[in-house]
């Protein structure tokens, strides 16, 4: 698996916003409370090392630093779900501040 995810990652454009929403929903799996999706349409989170490995893929990508709201809910849930390790926790505070950093100002302004 892990070398797979290297060939792989190396492919996925950083920049790519279509790409990035991609990664973020994989990494959220599906809200039970979203209406509208059938049932053997929703997908559950990936596992917490995966998720560990987008973090750092995500703290490189301007433009998952601007995709609200989706870019809140992985930093929540790195931070408060109970999988979340405390590996999960230090990405998802390095993901914070990489965003206060590299979000546009559009994006941080109500």
């Amino acid at each position: 698996g892990e070398v797979l995810l290297k060939k792989r990652a190396a492919q996925v454009d950083l920049e790519n916003e279509t790409q990035i929403k991609g990664l973020m929903e994989l990494f959220l799996g599906t809200n039970a409370q979203q209406t509208g999706i059938p049932l053997e349409a929703r997908v559950s989170p990936v596992g917490v090392q995966l998720q560990v490995k987008l973090m750092g893929m995500f703290q490189r990508s301007q433009t998952a630093a601007n995709l609200f709201p989706l870019t809140l809910q992985v930093i929540f849930s790195c931070l408060f779900l109970p999988h979340s390790n405390i590996s999960l926790k230090q990405q998802g505070m390095a993901f914070a501040v990489w965003v206060f950093k590299h979000a546009g100002e559009n994006t941080l302004n109500p």
